[in-house]
């Protein structure tokens, strides 16, 4: 192994790769300065003759999901990251600019599920409304059903199909698929007393969560749980 310092900084090389997980590791070159961490892979395989891999991106996943964790609009975590990203930007030499705007946070004491004597383990949706309410169970697993279902003044469990993926938020104006705000709109005339959303494992929505929120609207106006 070589090190060496060179305009402020450790630079060092070895012959030996742990982390390619294909083909054959020639090198890894690492070097620390102020800010923090890099390092770059050298491998070759038969597709790639010398193929480069640069590891910023993992240390700043480990900052942003590990170290600062979830970081929903509003909250201080979304701050922490935001300012996170922007040091990261600023050292790079980029000039950046923060745009200052309102939004709401949300805190929540957990929630409780009782049905027949049994307890279920649920959690509150982000932005949900808080009470505490009774009511007939009504279980919905399609948009047909739910077009035909009378729901009014009931527990109103989603789950199967209609539960499968996460719906965009009422007044999102970036992504607003027609299905979604129809789906809100039934659920909205329907006038349920609260929802309960059976949601899937599912790696690629939400980030992986599970379960996750079907919802995560604070212009959505009934109690949510998952």
């Amino acid at each position: 192994m070589i090190k060496g310092t060179v305009s402020g900084f450790q630079l060092g090389f070895v012959n030996l790769v742990d982390s390619v997980s294909e083909g054959v590791a020639l090198g890894f070159l690492s070097y620390v300065k102020r800010g923090g961490y890099r390092a770059i892979d050298v491998s070759s395989n038969e597709l790639y003759p010398v193929n480069i891999g640069f590891k910023k991106a993992e240390l700043h996943l480990h900052v942003l999901c590990s170290e600062i964790g979830e970081r929903r609009v509003g909250s201080e975590a979304n701050r922490k990251s935001t300012f996170y990203v922007e040091s990261i930007l600023k050292e790079a030499g980029w000039m950046t600019e923060v745009t200052q705007l309102s939004v709401i946070d949300w805190l929540s004491d957990g929630a409780v599920l009782k049905c027949d004597g049994r307890h279920f383990e649920v959690y509150s949706s982000h932005y949900s409304l808080g009470c505490a309410v009774v009511g007939e169970l009504v279980a919905i697993d399609t948009v047909a059903r739910l077009e035909r279902e009378a729901i009014e003044d009931k527990i109103v469990l989603l789950h199967g199909d209609i539960a499968s993926q996460q719906i965009a938020p009422k007044n999102f104006p970036f992504w607003n698929p027609d299905e979604h705000q129809y789906l809100i709109s039934l659920l909205e005339k329907g006038n349920p007393r609260a929802l309960v959303c059976a949601t899937e494992r599912n790696s690629a929505v939400a980030g992986g969560v599970y379960p996750f929120p079907l919802f995560e609207d604070g212009d959505f106006i009934f109690l949510l749980c998952i």
